[in-house]
């Protein structure tokens, strides 16, 4: 059973070694592992401690094994999450550097999922949880960035948001620093590709 929550105390280290797992298989300028600067769980912890309120722009999907396992009992194990940034929330440093929201937007700054629960959905409920969010904050617009070519696009595109226009000069502004991020080619392209998800 598959269960879908704000971040919560009990959940800090199995979301910490998700995201550890997630950023580790990335490279920056093609010579240096994320995974040399990946959060410790104490780093992890300390920031949800002092921004309780931030608990909830994380929202975790909790993979319960047995017949009478609830998401709450912390007998779970997080299979998937998604990270939205906001100007109403306190962010991590490392949230400001990729993308400082707008007022009149919701950020889509995270959003994985273990290899072994792909396929299963659990990256669309999770985007349905990002965009609930960002109604309740009266938000005109979610958006995210993606790498050139990540299957992931699909998904996207299938939930509503749409490439969005930029700029000759943005453009290459943008994809210049997602290659010095990332350094190699992803998914066989160089680049990004914002998008956004009109919210009437």
């Amino acid at each position: 059973m598959i269960y879908y929550q704000p971040l919560s105390e009990t959940y800090f280290e199995s979301c910490n070694e998700l995201l550890n797992t997630f950023y580790a298989s990335k490279d920056f300028c093609n010579c240096i592992s994320f995974s040399n600067c990946l959060g410790t769980q104490e780093e992890f912890a300390r920031f949800y401690r002092l921004h309780p309120e931030s608990l909830e722009t994380v929202i975790v999907a909790i993979e319960v094994l047995g017949e009478n396992g609830e998401s709450d009992l912390g007998g779970g194990v997080v299979i998937g999450c998604v990270k939205v940034s906001a100007t109403e929330y306190p962010r991590t440093s490392s949230d400001d550097f990729i993308h400082t929201p707008k007022p009149e937007e919701a950020y889509v700054s995270t959003l994985c999922v273990s290899s072994q629960a792909r396929g299963k959905g659990v990256g669309g409920r999770l985007l349905e949880h990002a965009e609930a969010l960002a109604r309740k904050l009266n938000k005109k617009k979610l958006t995210l960035e993606v790498l050139n070519a990540n299957p992931a696009e699909r998904l996207y595109a299938r939930f509503g948001f749409e490439r969005v226009h930029e700029g000759k000069a943005e453009k290459c502004f943008n994809d210049f620093f997602a290659c010095c991020l990332v350094g190699k080619r992803e998914h066989g392209k160089y680049g990004r590709t914002k998008m956004e998800k009109t919210l009437l």
